[in-house]
């Protein structure tokens, strides 16, 4: 040994306190290196060292000029002596001291011939180690050096409490680290990753030694404030919870956090440290993300929908409602903002007609919650709604109700005039069906009359009466036909009309309509008005506007109908598409008139002023879609208070020459023929009428009382027949189904149809030959039938416009 090797007293104590601090064989700290170069800086040595004594050796945590990190206690014995004292140990000239003369330190690297160290105590009085200045050369340690180095030693004491504060501290910190299962990392006050666990490790793809010393290691630039700011906060002493932040994932790709924070005390409550725990919230942002498009999706759904929609809780406060809810029930939003249902509901109650069985079943579904229903409401403003309810579900819990309501007005109104139109078409057919049998009489009646009159003398008193009866059914006649044209069962044929002469002929059926509180004013053109149309077209037209306007003159009033010529050149309407003069038509009443907002909707279909139940809206639709077919134009004008006047121009005709003219029926002379005729009709007196006419007029006549018989007979004879004349409505087989049948046993024979009426939509097969339309006269049906007789070809088009 060089030299004796004192020890303290109290050794083992001073070895318990030493292990306390785990400072021994650690890394270099800047802290420490500070420190032994400033001793160095201000007692002007060469070197200086910062040391720690345990059992056996001197381990050195910082030096200053010297490159050592241990020497064995007997071989170095600054250490030693200076851990015995309480001040300053120094050592003038080490040669000149026997204790440390022979010292290998002394006498070779790093040839110290100057030593001054202050112990380093902790605060339950144990000399650790030392803080020591050396030099190569002797001196003395002036007093005001020795002062700086005792402060320094100081210093350095502090900061190794710090360091076994901070160890003790995150030594229990570290366990609770490691054993997160939320990423969890530690750092000290300069912000140093001290803790990393694996959590971490997982969720930031950086190992624990890729981070651990490092200073915002999983920041990414940008960001560095936030974390700044957090950490200072955190580092002064508040918790910081759930501040959402992004963090660097090691393969440069940013992971979406939640940061929670806390300060790290020592045993004496300092701060040493921070404890940061994050939270992966990618997937909860992306569920959040999907939850508002999905949000997004049912607020556009609701918005746009046509119910109005209202969602309440069990309590009846409601949570959620869409602006067709409030535009329904005509609410403003602040009515319904306090969440409670009460006032909306006593809004909507002073709306209902009949509030209270409405508010009775409202109380039904607060009892039975589980319950759907449907009902239908009836507001005071005439409006008619829908409701739908069904219990809100949450899993299998009733967490409340969706109450929806619809808008069905104009749908109610749309069906009670489809109703109204179904009940006039039910009308219609019936009429149609009492037109068809009575035109079957009416040709029984004007056929025998047609024969007494051409079988008695002129001067016979009965031929008078006989014509007063023909005179009769014709008029007769006319009523059906006027009939059918109000129940739109006519056929349509167009030919050549006067149209005064239409007018005049309906007179008497307006006037029936009217009644007798509207007086009936009729102002006809002198001059003729020919046009080309079907006869029952223009009645119809005339019998639409006469009833609109008798509708309207309810307390009774005047209606003038008034034909006219209508100039090319006089305006009628931007619209108008007529080239040349017309025929001009006016119904004008003086009713209430119609609404300016109304007017032009007038001519729309199933549209309507007057009340349900009391109009289609077809009407008036159904004249201006003739008045269009026939290349006229209609217009309406109309004053609140002043009436409405409707006018209709339709095309004239360049001359009147195409109006057929009274054939004289007694002219039968090119009538007659030889020719086999097959006669099938259901009805016993006209067949046996129509087969009596035809024989005297020379025809071979074959009669049949159903389709069936007519097949029968047309198989049977073995002679051509020339002529097939059928009724077109007959039971089991129409007309034109019977001619299809016996136009394949034998192609050429002709065809002629007998109707009481012909729907539009009738058989192509009899419609391609000819008609002719009871009531008929006989001379009538002998001229039809010799016309087609001596056509020189069959075409199954031919006559197709009759």
């Amino acid at each position: 040994m060089y030299s004796d090797h004192r020890l303290p007293e109290n050794q083992d104590g001073r070895l318990a306190a030493l292990a306390r601090y785990t400072v021994l064989d650690t890394d270099p700290e800047p802290i420490f290196d500070n420190i032994t170069q400033l001793a160095a800086v201000l007692c002007g040595t060469q070197m200086s060292a910062l040391t720690l004594i345990d059992h056996k050796r001197q381990w050195i945590k910082s030096t200053h000029g010297l490159r050592v990190t241990e020497t064995a206690c007997d071989i170095s014995l600054f250490g030693s002596y200076t851990i015995l004292g309480n001040d300053v140990f120094e050592v003038s000239d080490t040669k000149a001291d026997p204790r440390f003369a022979n010292n290998p330190v002394v006498l070779s690297s790093p040839h110290i011939r100057f030593y001054a160290g202050v112990p380093l105590v902790t605060t339950d009085g144990f000399a650790i180690g030392s803080l020591a200045v050396l030099d190569r050369d002797p001196r003395k340690l002036e007093p005001h050096r020795a002062d700086a180095l005792k402060l320094l030693a100081r210093q350095a004491m502090t900061q190794l409490e710090l360091l076994r504060e901070r160890t003790e501290s995150c030594g229990q910190v570290g366990l609770l680290v490691q054993a997160s299962p939320l990423p969890t990392m530690v750092v000290d006050l300069e912000g140093r990753v001290t803790q990393w666990n694996p959590a971490a490790e997982q969720l930031f793809g950086w190992t624990a030694q890729e981070v651990l010393g490092r200073v915002n290691p999983i920041v990414p630039r940008g960001t560095g404030g936030l974390h700044g700011a957090v950490l200072h906060d955190v580092l002064h002493g508040k918790i910081i919870t759930s501040v959402e932040s992004t963090r660097k994932h090691k393969n440069g790709s940013a992971v979406d956090v939640s940061i929670s924070a806390s300060p790290i005390k020592s045993n004496n409550g300092r701060i040493i440290g921070a404890f940061v725990l994050y939270q992966d919230i990618r997937e909860t942002k992306r569920t959040t993300r999907q939850l508002e498009e999905s949000l997004s999706v049912l607020r556009a759904t609701l918005e746009s929908t046509t119910d109005g929609i209202l969602v309440v809780d069990r309590a009846g406060i409601i949570q959620a409602f869409n602006k067709k809810f409030l535009d329904i029930w005509k609410m403003p939003a602040p009515a319904i903002g306090s969440g409670m249902n009460a006032e909306a509901l006593r809004s909507a109650m002073d709306q209902i007609s009949e509030p209270q069985p409405f508010a009775a079943r409202v109380k039904e579904l607060h009892k039975a919650p589980e319950r759907e229903s449907f009902d239908v409401v009836e507001l005071k403003d005439g409006r008619v709604l829908e409701r739908y309810s069904a219990p809100q579900r949450r899993g299998e819990e009733i967490v409340g109700r969706v109450w929806s309501f619809r808008d069905v007005t104009g749908r109610v109104h749309l069906e009670a005039q489809l109703r109204q139109s179904q009940k006039m078409e039910a009308v219609g057919s019936l009429a149609g069906g009492i037109a068809h049998d009575f035109n079957n009489l009416l040709s029984i009646i004007i056929g025998h009359t047609a024969l007494l009159q051409s079988e008695l003398p002129p001067t016979s008193e009965s031929l008078r009466r006989v014509e007063e009866v023909r005179d009769a059914a014709d008029r007769a006649s006319t009523l059906v036909r006027q009939l059918l044209t109000f129940s739109r069962k006519q056929s349509a044929h167009s030919e050549v009309l006067e149209l005064n002469t239409v007018v005049r002929n309906i007179f008497n059926l307006i006037k029936r309509l009217l009644g007798e509180d509207i007086e009936l004013s009729l102002q006809l053109a002198h001059v003729a008005l020919p046009i080309k149309a079907d006869h029952a077209k223009i009645e119809q037209i005339l019998m639409n506007l006469v009833v609109n306007a008798r509708d309207a003159m309810t307390h009774g009033g005047r209606l003038i109908i008034t034909t006219d010529v209508h100039v090319a050149n006089v305006p009628f309407s931007d619209a108008s598409n007529i080239r040349g003069d017309s025929a001009e038509l006016r119904v004008a009443d003086t009713g209430p008139g119609i609404d300016a907002t109304v007017l032009p909707r007038i001519f729309e279909p199933f549209f309507t002023t007057k009340e349900v139940g009391k109009g289609t809206g077809l009407g008036l639709s159904t004249v201006y879609a003739i008045v269009r077919q026939l290349g006229g134009d209609i217009s309406v004008t109309s004053q609140l208070g002043e009436g409405t006047e409707f006018r209709v121009l339709l095309p004239i005709v360049s001359e009147l020459a195409g109006v057929p003219q009274p054939k004289d029926i007694t002219d039968v002379s090119s009538s007659s023929g030889h020719e086999t005729i097959l006669v099938v009709e259901d009805e016993p007196e006209l067949r046996i009428l129509v087969g009596e006419v035809l024989r005297q007029q020379g025809y071979r006549v074959l009669e049949a009382k159903s389709p069936q018989d007519a097949l029968r007979i047309a198989r049977a004879y073995d002679d051509e027949i020339h002529l097939l004349l059928t009724d077109v409505v007959m039971p089991i087989m129409r007309g034109g189904e019977l001619a299809l049948h016996i136009r394949e046993q034998r192609p050429s024979i002709r065809l002629l149809f007998m109707s009481g009426y012909a729907e539009q939509d009738s058989d192509h097969i009899y419609r391609s030959g000819s008609l002719i339309e009871k009531p008929f006269p006989p001379q009538a049906l002998t001229a039809k039938v010799r016309q087609i007789l001596d056509r020189t070809e069959v075409n199954d088009n031919e006559d197709e416009a009759q």
